[in-house]
């Protein structure tokens, strides 16, 4: 499987320390590439990007694969952007 290039560049803005929110993965690879690359329906995982606690293990390990880093960093990334629409909906 050829991976879009388009991941490299999420890797080397994450290993910049430039990388703040799981959402911008997907302002730079499309929601419609990872979900085939996932073997995911668009529909679900875009459900499951927009509310990211759906997400399961699997499919952030396999994401952490295809972006080139590790999956606890990814967990973390995804946690906080959780921990901010939590805050965000009790404002």
């Amino acid at each position: 499987m050829t991976l879009d290039e388009r991941y490299g560049h999420v890797k080397s803005i994450w290993v910049a320390g430039d990388l703040k929110s799981f959402h911008k993965i997907f302002t730079i690879v499309p929601k419609s590439i990872i979900s085939e690359d996932l073997g995911l329906n668009y529909g679900r995982f875009a459900r499951k990007v927009n509310n990211p606690e759906l997400l399961n293990f699997q499919e952030l390990q396999h994401m952490s694969k295809l972006i080139g880093v590790d999956l606890k960093s990814l967990v973390e990334l995804v946690l906080s952007d959780i921990e901010e629409d939590i805050r965000a909906r009790r404002r």
